[in-house]
Order: structure tokens, then sequence, then C-alpha cells
């Protein structure tokens, strides 16, 4: 009897891709031969063949050098006060979140069923550049 893993048949360190690539482009359009990871290292795509929602879980939850794309930001904060005189004044403040306005790509589909598998085809809209700015009296 075979006891192999019967949807992956593959290399768990075959999935990793040296240079993930993001589907979604600068214009917009989608490219759909670049994908974040390998989905060609053993997936079973037949949706026939997938587990069902009874079986237990074998394939890992991680895979080493596999992660979503990496969130970073650069976030500012600009702080001034003036002194009107006879213990009065008055301070500006500027806050910036995101000040260069990334792009925050959302996780790959993993649904191996799915046509999109392996593409990263939109960004995180809430994660966008946020402007505060605050004024206070000190009388």
């Amino acid at each position: 009897m075979n006891w192999n893993n019967l949807f992956f048949n593959g290399d768990l360190n075959s999935i990793k891709k040296s240079n993930p690539e993001v589907a979604l482009q600068a214009d917009g359009t989608i490219d759909t031969t670049k994908t974040w990871f390998n989905t060609d290292a053993g997936f079973v795509k037949a949706t026939g063949d997938q587990p069902g929602a009874f079986q237990k879980r074998t394939f890992p939850f991680k895979i080493d050098g596999v992660r979503g794309f990496n969130q970073s930001f650069v976030n500012m904060s600009i702080n001034r006060t003036f002194n009107l005189g006879a213990r009065r004044s008055f301070g500006l403040s500027v806050n910036v979140q995101n000040l260069l306005n990334r792009q925050h790509y959302n996780n790959p589909e993993l649904n191996p069923t799915n046509t999109n598998f392996g593409q990263i085809r939109s960004v995180n809209n809430s994660l966008m550049r946020f402007i505060t700015f605050d004024a206070k009296f000190n009388f």
C-alpha cells in the first residue's frame, strides 16, 4: 500500500521561489505567468482529488522561505511650539503614516483548485497614507 501524501506529490523545498513575482502590474493588468511561489511543485489541483472537510490536515502550516509580501512603513511626526508670551503658547503637529505611500500587496491565493492559485492580484487598500494635523493653544 502506498502511504504517500495524496494531495501534494512533490518536494516541500521546491515550493519556494528565489524571486517571487506579483501578478498585479503597475498599470493594473494581471500577468498570469507570475506567481509568488512554485505552483507546479506537486500540488494536486483537481477539485475531485481534494481532501474532504472531515479529513485530518497533514500539509505543514508553514513552508520555510515562503511568506506573504512584507509590510514596511516610514512614518513621520513634526512638532513645533511657539511661545506667545505670558505663559501662552501655540503648538502645531503634523503626523504622517506611510509617508512614501508604498503599496502593500495582499497574500497570494492558496486554494489549489482556484485558477489564480499562487498569484497576488490585489493590494491592501487599508494601509494608505494618512496625514493628521493638530493645533493646540495654551492660555
